[in-house]
């Protein structure tokens, strides 16, 4: 068995593929089995033990060539979308392209489908990038405040909402999490992916559904799923589109 190897490394493994394909190892102490990711650009990226012996990677990528390869031409025959950094690049909210454009007022606005910036036209992409991403993230964070609050209070009255946390995040869209007090009543925090600003506006509600149905089961046991189908009967339906949103907008946080 191999011992001491680097931490991340890249190897050309997947056998039989055209072109050959590179695949990032990362080593890690608190592992303790193998697992494979293909990012939506179709990088593919397999994490291991700190002990993993080269043997084993590769015994493992074989027995998952065919899913590797798949997942890979999967992401080359879509790929996600790319933002243009400029005059006339598009950005996404609630479901909707806008065109960005330059002269807005501070802060930026939003009015039909064109969101005014407070930059130059000739402002290089690291500008145009920030100030969209200032834009959306206050607009975001006040439109999921006030959204999740009134569905919280509309379906969870017996608990207490005590924190709404936005942030980008990578490969979710929330998380729900809250302990149970003396009085029996649960004290809940969420956290929400500003990207949900993004989504058509009942894409949005059933994140914001599937969370609150964390609050009475924490856990995806029968019991939340029943819990879910009766605050969101279309929520099969939901999912299936909303992985071609998470397909769309995840991979511009993540690169």
């Amino acid at each position: 068995m191999q011992l001491d190897l680097p931490l991340q490394q890249t190897v050309t493994v997947v056998p039989d593929a055209t072109p050959a394909l590179d695949v990032a190892i990362v080593r890690s102490a608190r592992r303790r089995s193998l697992a494979l990711h293909v990012s939506a650009h179709g990088k593919v990226e397999l994490r291991a033990p700190l002990r993993a012996s080269q043997r084993d990677i590769a015994a493992f990528l074989q027995r998952h060539r065919d899913w590797v390869l798949r997942k890979v031409a999967d992401a080359t025959a879509s790929p996600p979308w790319t933002p243009q950094w400029s005059e006339g690049g598009q950005w996404y909210w609630q479901g909707e392209v806008v065109r960005l454009a330059a002269g807005g007022p501070r802060g930026g606005q939003l009015a039909g489908a064109v969101l005014s910036l407070q930059v130059k036209p000739d402002s290089d992409a690291q500008a145009w990038q920030r100030a969209v991403a200032l834009w959306h993230r206050r607009e975001a964070a006040a439109l999921l405040q006030a959204r999740a609050a009134l569905l919280f209070d509309r379906h969870c009255s017996g608990h207490r909402l005590k924190r709404i946390d936005t942030r980008w995040m990578r490969a979710t869209w929330g998380t729900c999490a809250g302990r149970r007090a003396a009085d029996g009543k649960r004290d809940i925090t969420l956290r929400l992916n500003l990207w949900l600003a993004a989504l058509p506006a009942d894409l949005c509600d059933a994140i914001l559904l599937h969370e609150l149905a964390h609050v009475e089961h924490m856990n995806h046991g029968a019991g939340f799923y029943r819990r879910l189908t009766l605050l969101n009967p279309g929520w099969r339906e939901h999912d299936a589109q909303l992985k071609h949103w998470a397909r769309l907008l995840f991979p511009v946080v993540a690169r």
